[in-house]
């Protein structure tokens, strides 16, 4: 990655109207809590300004942008995990299930953080293997078996929640 200079802040409102609701819808998805989405979507854009990338750099910031997310959005279930299991909050954090979430997106949160993001770009954000495998931190020839992988499991998921149409499988 390039080092680059502070990003103006017409320019980070520009990136955020552009990329921030793109970013918020998945991370909606895979939490199932707008409220944690949108806190994780500012992390990632307050971060962001001190990232050493070049801004002008569309694909980059993007990229910077899943990374940041799905590393943020790891450590928050993390933690989550890590209350559950010593039942300790330190604050009331609310487990949210939206009652209008359909059965698909209950069925594409119980996925892994790395299946779900491979998913999502692939099919939602349209981003080549490429792209991807940037994000995702692996060579770009693993991306092909690991979307594989990902759509096996979500097919086998969909399966048994009985959500696959009938004769498919």
């Amino acid at each position: 990655m390039a080092s680059g200079a502070p990003i103006p802040r017409q320019q980070l409102e520009r990136l955020y109207e552009s990329l921030g609701p793109r970013l918020l819808l998945y991370l909606q998805r895979r939490t199932g809590d707008p409220v944690l989405a949108a806190d994780i979507v500012q992390e990632v854009f307050l971060r962001l300004l001190e990232a050493p990338i070049r801004a002008d750099s569309a694909a980059e910031v993007r990229s910077y942008l899943y990374r940041a997310a799905q590393s943020r959005l790891i450590d928050r279930l993390r933690r989550r995990q890590r209350e559950r299991l010593f039942q300790w909050r330190p604050w009331s954090e609310p487990t949210v299930e939206t009652p209008d979430a359909t059965d698909f997106e209950r069925v594409f949160r119980s996925l892994k953080p790395r299946e779900s993001l491979l998913l999502w770009l692939a099919y939602v954000e349209e981003m080549n293997h490429n792209e991807i495998a940037e994000i995702v931190g692996v060579q770009a020839g693993s991306v092909k078996v690991l979307l594989f992988r990902a759509r096996h499991l979500l097919r086998a998921a969909i399966t048994r929640k009985g959500l696959a149409p009938e004769g498919a499988v």
